[in-house]
């Protein structure tokens, strides 16, 4: 009697932990269709590369800087010797 005493206060918390958990686990929310409005739609004058102009293919053929090398080394204190 003296083992099972703690172990059905023990199922008890669990019980009362998983309810109070479920009660307090957040519902997804379904908002009101609004009128005229088809969801997943975009309208073609959003789209911002038709506004700005297009695709500016010129920055894929662009040459990049040089990396000109290092100036201090970072890591010389951890593996002092």
């Amino acid at each position: 009697m003296k083992q099972k005493r703690p172990l059905m206060i023990s199922l008890l918390l669990l019980a009362v932990a998983l309810a109070y958990a479920w009660g307090q686990y957040p519902r997804q929310q379904r908002l009101a269709p609004a009128a005229g409005i088809s969801p997943g739609r975009v309208s073609p004058s959003a789209s911002t590369s038709t506004s700005e102009g297009g695709v500016r293919l010129y920055l894929l053929t662009r040459e990049g800087e040089q990396f000109s090398g290092f100036r201090r080394d970072l890591f010389s204190p951890l593996y002092a010797e």
